[in-house]
């Protein structure tokens, strides 16, 4: 339908799950996307196989947890593409645990890439935005709306983009700027397969296989829809869960 024909969009976090699917939706409705992650190899593919059904995608390497290179990385992008209209800040990780074992690296890598990547690659990208009316998309998580035992911090570092989202959508409203955060539940994607060992990531996955996972397309529809609208226009919000999921 080329719904987003012309736009230019910047995926984190692209190179499978939701990432890799909404890149893909989000070029096969006409936008420019370029999909930022650390797998070349992944990524290329991707881009590649964008290219090969008539899309427009280029690919930038790097690590959004280090926080030295997130402007770097978002400067790379947006010349690449020769501007910004969408940032899908999707890249994330999940490191469940009880408080009393969780290991101090696996909470400072979900405050690094959760939380802080993404405010510093907001941050990096908002010129670029305003300068075409632009819409900002951040991936959270129900998990940041119903808390579970065993995944206090992963929670808490959803929570904060919820609370950032809604903070950021006001204060950016003068600059034409729309702000939306999307909190899928469980999801099949790759982020299980990265769980320490252990009997929380037995448990987490036990779980996520209970309620019945949606497939990332589903939340990459739903990023569609939002970015979509026209531009007068602001789906603040989505919460979508397996229809099994109750919390």
């Amino acid at each position: 339908m080329n719904r987003l024909s012309g736009k230019l969009v910047l995926v984190t976090g692209a190179s499978s799950g939701i990432g890799a699917a909404t890149a893909e939706l989000l070029a096969a409705e006409g936008a420019r996307v370029c999909m930022l992650a650390r797998r070349a190899e992944r990524l290329n593919r991707l881009r590649w196989a964008i290219v090969a059904k008539g899309g427009l995608a280029t690919a930038v390497i790097g690590d959004l947890s280090d926080a030295n290179q997130v402007a770097s990385l978002i400067a790379e992008a947006v010349d690449g593409l020769g501007g910004l209209d969408i940032l899908v800040n999707n890249a994330g990780l999940a490191r469940p645990g009880p408080v009393a074992s969780i290991d101090d690296d696996d909470i400072r890598e979900m405050a690094n890439l959760n939380v802080l990547a993404v405010a510093l690659a907001i941050k990096a990208a908002v010129p670029h935005l305003a300068r075409r009316n632009g819409h900002i998309v951040n991936v959270g998580s129900a998990a940041g709306k119903a808390p579970r035992p065993g995944s206090s911090f992963y929670g808490a570092s959803k929570a904060a983009i919820a609370s950032m989202s809604e903070s950021l959508r006001l204060e950016l409203i003068p600059f034409g700027i729309r702000v939306t955060v999307i909190h899928p539940g469980a999801v099949e994607t790759e982020l299980l397969d990265y769980l320490p060992d252990g009997d929380a990531a037995d448990r987490t996955r036990a779980w996520y296989a209970a309620q019945k996972p949606m497939c990332a397309s589903h939340v990459a529809n739903a990023i569609l829809y939002t970015v979509a609208q026209p531009a007068s226009v602001c789906v603040s919000e989505i919460v979508l869960r397996p229809s099994s999921q109750e919390t």
